[in-house]
């Protein structure tokens, strides 16, 4: 039940159509940090070319943002404070729920414990149906979604609703299956979506360049 319940709500508020566009968001963000590293004489030493990832997961950050203000996702998101304040973090506000996006060695991996990320899983607890638990279960924010990717390739991509297990949270209560997999559908007046697009590769690598140059140095 808690299954369907989670399957249903995901597919409501993050409809195929608008899941369909993240494999090429993602295959374009590697795409683009492999040519900023053909740039960037930094990222050519054997030490940024085995941590590449880090970068990956900006550009990856990067393209999801993209989505949102290009009109391609009528959603709106925001870059919110991490619980301390360390940093922000992408929030993608969807109709009645919000999304953080996260790079994972293991696709059914939980990224590392993030106070944000604990605090905004909690609000899962009203899928659990757990009987004896009912004040627990009232929704005190919005369900919150994590998009995941891989590190070395874009092999995967997943969208799923938590367990809201708080600091020790572990799997899922439903996640999609890898979406890099499935056929990707799009509305005929939108640009194709097999493969690279190379006109956004472009577009994308010019802000990430502008990114690094910003902030990837420090």
């Amino acid at each position: 039940m808690r299954i369907a319940k989670a399957k249903a709500f995901l597919e409501n508020q993050l409809p195929e159509k608008y899941r369909s566009m993240l494999p090429q968001a993602v295959e374009n963000a590697y795409a683009a940090v492999e040519a900023l590293a053909k740039d960037e004489a930094i990222l050519k030493v054997e030490s940024a070319r085995i941590n590449r990832g880090h970068v990956r997961a900006w550009a990856v950050d990067l393209a999801v943002e993209r989505l949102v203000k290009s009109g391609k996702w009528p959603f709106d998101c925001d870059w919110a404070e991490y619980g301390r304040p360390t940093g922000k973090w992408l929030r993608i506000k969807l109709e009645a729920s919000t999304m953080s996006v996260s790079q994972v060695q293991n696709k059914r991996q939980i990224p590392r414990r993030a106070l944000f990320r604990t605090n905004n899983i909690l609000n899962n607890m009203p899928f659990l149906d757990l009987d004896g638990f009912k004040e627990e279960q009232e929704i005190r924010g919005l369900p919150h979604f994590l998009m995941s990717h891989g590190y070395q390739g874009p092999h995967f991509v997943h969208v799923g609703l938590p367990y809201p297990i708080g600091a020790n949270a572990k799997g899922y209560i439903y996640q999609t299956p890898n979406l890099m997999k499935k056929v990707r559908v799009v509305e005929s007046d939108l640009p194709p979506v097999e493969g690279q697009d190379a006109e956004a590769v472009v577009e994308l690598l010019e802000e990430l360049k502008k990114w690094w140059h910003d902030n990837g140095k420090q």
